[in-house]
C-alpha cells in the first residue's frame, strides 16, 4: 500500500514540475490560442460593458508598485472581455485586476498564472493578489471575461508577436 501511495506522490510531482516547465510553456500557450481572452488583436468596442467602472492591472510593477496608471488601464473589447497590452519586465509579478476604488477586484483561482494559460477568475481583495512569472521581456496582453453580469469566469495573460 505505502509503495502505491509513494509511487502516485511521485508521478504526481513529476506531472506538476512539467506545468510549470518552461519547455512546456508552448503546450500551456496553444490551450489558449484560440482563446480571444488571450488574443492580442481584438479591436475595442464602444461602451463599458458589464463592469462599469474603468478596470486597471495592479501589482508590483517596477514603475508603481499598486498603482493605477492610465497604460495599464484596461480597454473592453465586447463579450464580457477586458483587455490591456503592455512591455513587461522578464520577473515575477503579483496582480490584480482592479477599479480605482477597488470594487469590483479580481484575482485568479488559486492565485497562479503561467503566461499562455487560462486561469479561473475570482473575486479579489486585499492581499489575494496573482503571482505569474515572465522568463522573457516583452509585449504581453493581460486579459479576463466576466458574463454579462459581471460575474467571474477567466483570465489569461499571453505573449504578443513583436
Amino acid at each position: 500500500m505505502k509503495t502505491k501511495v509513494l509511487a502516485t506522490l511521485i508521478l504526481a510531482a513529476t506531472l506538476a514540475g512539467c506545468a510549470g516547465n518552461p519547455a512546456n510553456d508552448t503546450a500551456a500557450a496553444s490551450a489558449v490560442s484560440n482563446s480571444p481572452v488571450a488574443s492580442c488583436n481584438l479591436p475595442d468596442v464602444a461602451g463599458s460593458g458589464p463592469v462599469r467602472p474603468p478596470m486597471y492591472v495592479t501589482g508590483t510593477f517596477s514603475d508603481g508598485q499598486w498603482m493605477h496608471q492610465e497604460h495599464r488601464r484596461m480597454s473592453y473589447k465586447g463579450d464580457g472581455i477586458y483587455q490591456v497590452i503592455m512591455n513587461n519586465e522578464a520577473g515575477p509579478v503579483n496582480f490584480q485586476f482592479a477599479s480605482m476604488g477597488w470594487k469590483p477586484q479580481f484575482t485568479v483561482s488559486g492565485r497562479q498564472l503561467t503566461v499562455g494559460q487560462e486561469g479561473k477568475l475570482i473575486r479579489g481583495g486585499f492581499m489575494k493578489d496573482t503571482r505569474i512569472n515572465f522568463t522573457d521581456s516583452g509585449r504581453y496582453v493581460w486579459g479576463f471575461q466576466v458574463d454579462a453580469e459581471g460575474k467571474p469566469k477567466l483570465a489569461a495573460i499571453a505573449q504578443c508577436a513583436e
